[in-house]
């Protein structure tokens, strides 16, 4: 029997902003207030833009089967998924139910990167997979999955993670397919890990690194395959990519023949850079586009790491002497320190482990 896929719903604290809200006690610090809330809400708006132009053109548009809804409420924020009426079989049900995980979870690590950033907080909350409205004009949220996300950060996220639901975890088609889609990503990755108190959390940082590393070796493999198959080096490889090359072979001949001339490359030479134009998979053009998304995602994914590694050793000292508190960027430290190490190929990481 077909059916709607899975609602989602999110509730997400920003950890220790309610302690900040207490000194808001003239319009100056509430207009700062309101305006670092909508500077979040923009940025998620934002995202999902270019989500949307990404997926517009694949086979499977993930948003023609989602409407994705956030509201802010004072520190807080709710995200929620809705099925749109599509009809799906039970493999696709739990295919693109569980995929939509992975496009929220980019969003929160953006989100994540901005509250570091801004304010050196992190963030704490609950999953949940019952229903949940939101009328956004009017900034108000409704329903039990949001009643049962909101339970779980504030019963049970005593420290900055995101926790999955009992329902959701029990269900072991659901973990099966989350374990696939993590797999894509990269063998040392599962979007959710069990922590010592066996509550699963969002592993929004394995997330991105294991996005990172699966890039940078994607990029290899290309490169490899230059060397191979067209006797293009590294450091032809480089420059190659750094030229302003396009779909029409016309153009790119006029580019590369002026580029031929000034690196004083054979004529044997130039025709196998050629042919490497005229490859069905335009292996060159891949290899440049692949190098800037890497560039994107190394950048925001290392901003990330400096302000965690920041913000952690400082909050370190500062409440060394406060256990309670002490113990959320402990368990910080070792979420930050343990996702590096699951990918040691990623060596320009390594300096940012808490020692």
């Amino acid at each position: 029997m077909k059916k709607k896929l899975m609602q989602w719903t999110y509730f997400l604290d920003i950890l220790g902003y309610g302690e900040e809200q207490k000194n808001i006690d003239n319009q100056e610090k509430a207009d700062a207030f309101i305006n670092f809330m909508k500077g979040s809400k923009y940025l998620i708006e934002g995202q999902e833009q270019l989500d949307k132009f990404f997926y517009k053109d694949k086979e499977h548009n993930i948003y023609d089967y989602y409407d994705v809804k956030t509201v802010f409420i004072s520190d807080s924020f709710v995200l929620t998924a809705i099925p749109k009426e599509n009809l799906f079989d039970e493999e696709d049900y739990y295919y693109f139910s569980t995929f939509i995980i992975m496009e929220l979870t980019f969003k929160i690590f953006i989100l994540l990167e901005y509250i570091l950033k801004e304010k050196g907080l992190f963030l704490r909350g609950g999953i949940s997979k019952k229903f949940t409205d939101i009328d956004i004009e009017n900034s108000l949220a409704v329903g039990k999955g949001l009643i049962e996300a909101y339970s779980l950060e504030s019963k049970f996220a005593n420290v900055p993670r995101i926790l999955l639901s009992k329902d959701i975890l029990n269900d072991f088609k659901i973990m099966e397919f989350f374990l696939n889609h993590s797999k894509n990503y990269s063998e040392n990755f599962s979007i959710f890990k069990k922590d010592k108190d066996n509550f699963y959390y969002l592993d929004y940082l394995g997330y991105m690194l294991s996005f990172l590393n699966k890039s940078e070796r994607n990029r290899l493999n290309i490169q490899n395959e230059l060397e191979d198959k067209y006797s293009i080096n590294e450091e032809l490889i480089q420059k190659l990519q750094k030229l302003p090359l396009n779909n029409s072979i016309v153009n790119n001949k006029t580019v590369l023949e002026n580029f031929f001339i000034e690196n004083n490359i054979s004529v044997e030479k130039a025709k196998k850079i050629f042919a490497s134009l005229k490859d069905t998979d335009g292996i060159i053009l891949k290899y440049k586009d692949i190098i800037k998304n890497i560039q994107i995602v190394k950048k925001t994914t290392i901003e990330t790491l400096e302000y965690f590694k920041e913000n952690i050793t400082k909050n370190l000292t500062k409440y060394s002497g406060d256990d309670k508190i002490i113990e959320k960027y402990m368990w910080l430290s070792k979420y930050l320190n343990e996702s590096i190490s699951l990918f040691p190929e990623l060596d320009f990481i390594e300096s940012y482990k808490i020692k």
